[in-house]
């Protein structure tokens, strides 16, 4: 199967001020959609919480992952139950809830459009000198018609392929997207770490219509 891929370095990356901190697009789809104009389809940013408690803008038409990168994370919607995050732990909320946060923190947030896209957040972790090769089953999902595999190194530097086509490095911050049509396939990762440091990447997939 033929990909499409981008390669995206960290010194590509717009940073911009929230009421809480600063934060990071990574990437946004459409390309030429702004978070600002609310009229992109999913979006994923890295963003600092600076302050001891803040509070979440609010997305009505989004649903939100949230994954926290370094710290202790608190989060109470409405005044309801709160939820705890230690680091690489994720949470899955809708955007439209009023929403505090406590603990200063980095986290990686997914933000998808209600009903026009899904999708999930998981951790791929690779000792020091060791190579990783895996597949990954992946069903269709029927609603949406293209998907998308997002790499986001957090730690590291590695060498990966996907589906044994060529070789990228991977550098730390970096993010990798791979273009694909949304049918049932496997892919086939191969991830090297050469070095003496653990290696981490968080892999987002998300389907969604054009």
């Amino acid at each position: 199967m033929e990909l499409d891929y981008n390669l995206i370095k960290n010194e590509q990356f717009r940073t911009s001020k929230w009421s809480g901190g600063t934060t990071t697009e990574l990437c946004i789809y459409p390309e030429n959609s702004e978070y600002q104009n609310r009229d992109f389809t999913w979006r994923i940013s890295s963003a600092t919480v600076d302050l001891e408690t803040s509070k979440f803008t609010t997305l009505s038409d989004y649903d939100r992952i949230i994954m926290v990168l370094k710290g202790k994370l608190i989060l109470q919607h409405d005044e309801g139950d709160s939820i705890t995050l230690n680091e690489l732990d994720q949470y899955k909320f809708d955007g439209n809830a009023n929403t505090e946060s406590k603990g200063k923190v980095t986290d990686f947030n997914l933000m998808m459009r209600k009903g026009s896209c899904v999708g999930k957040v998981e951790v791929i972790q690779l000792d020091p000198k060791t190579t990783l090769s895996t597949i990954f089953y992946e069903e269709r999902v029927e609603e949406y018609d293209n998907s998308a595999d997002i790499y986001y190194n957090i730690k590291g530097k590695i060498k990966m392929s996907i589906n044994e086509s060529k070789t990228i490095i991977l550098e730390n911050k970096d993010i990798l997207i791979v273009n694909k049509k949304n049918k049932k396939q496997s892919t086939l990762f191969e991830c090297y770490n050469s070095y003496e440091e653990e290696a981490i990447i968080v892999k987002s997939s998300v389907f969604f219509n054009k």
